[in-house]
């Protein structure tokens, strides 16, 4: 992870304090979920089609 700012380090904040920061993270995780959940979804079809050919 990059090194929070000088400018950050002066006024005693730290990046994992900035709320935009969060949302930002708090939102890639929810996007990373879905694909996760999709992917899930579409290998479990891949599997069930797979299965209904045999």
């Amino acid at each position: 992870m990059a090194e929070p700012s000088e400018d950050n380090r002066e006024q005693g904040k730290d990046m994992s304090d900035d709320p935009l920061l969060r949302e930002h993270q708090d939102n890639w995780k929810g996007f990373v979920r879905l694909i996760t959940y999709s992917t899930a979804f579409v290998v479990l079809i891949l599997v069930g089609m797979a299965l209904f050919l045999v």
